[in-house]
C-alpha cells in the first residue's frame, strides 16, 4: 500500500489555547506556506519505507517505486488515482520493470482502505506535528524522524477486507 502525504511548514490547527488570566494568548506563524511531500509505504508483513521530496509528481513517484522495490524486492503496489500514479511516465516505468513491479488502484474515494492514511492521522496527532519550526526542513526531519522510529503494527489485511462506511453522494 503506497500512499503520500503533504506538509505544510505553518500548518497550525485552530484550538484553544492556555494562558494566565488576564493575559492575551499569542500563537507564533512564521508566514512561510511552503510544502513538502511524505510518501510512505506498508508491506503486508509489516515493513515500512517512507520518503520525503519536494513535490508530488511522476518522477518523484518512480523515484519512491524503485526506493520500495530496491529494499523489498519485486512488489504490487496498491495506490490511489491520483494523477502522478497514472501517468504516462509512471505506466512506461511499470511497463519497462513488469518484473518487478504491478500497480492496482483502490477504489476512488475511499482513502480509509489504504493503511497508510492512519500513518498521516498519526504522524498530525503528535506533539511535533503542534510546534512552530524555523525551517519546513527541521519540520520535515521531525516528521520523518517519528516515521523512522515508530512502528505502526497495522493489520494491512483488517484495511483491505473491511465494509466501507456507506459514503453519502
Amino acid at each position: 500500500m503506497v500512499d503520500e502525504s503533504s506538509l505544510l511548514h505553518d500548518y497550525q490547527p485552530r484550538r484553544s489555547l492556555w494562558t494566565l488570566v488576564g493575559k492575551r494568548a499569542y500563537e507564533w506563524y512564521t508566514g512561510n506556506h511552503t510544502r513538502r511531500m511524505i510518501f510512505g509505504a506498508l508491506s503486508m508483513n509489516g515493513d515500512q519505507v517512507f520518503m520525503n521530496a519536494q513535490r508530488f509528481d511522476t518522477e518523484t513517484t518512480i523515484k519512491f517505486f524503485r526506493r520500495v522495490t530496491a529494499r523489498h524486492g519485486p512488489a504490487a503496489l496498491l495506490v490511489d488515482r491520483a494523477t502522478p500514479h497514472r501517468s504516462i511516465g509512471t505506466n512506461e516505468f511499470v511497463k519497462d520493470n513488469e518484473g518487478l513491479v504491478r500497480i492496482g488502484y483502490f477504489p476512488t474515494g475511499w482513502p480509509e482502505l489504504n493503511p497508510v492514511e492512519s500513518c498521516w492521522n498519526t504522524l498530525k496527532r503528535q506533539p511535533h506535528a503542534h510546534q512552530v519550526y524555523p525551517t519546513v526542513d527541521a519540520r520535515i526531519a521531525k516528521s520523518m524522524e517519528y516515521l523512522r522510529t515508530h512502528r505502526f503494527h497495522l493489520d494491512v489485511t483488517r484495511f483491505l477486507f473491511r465494509e466501507p462506511v456507506a459514503k453519502i453522494i
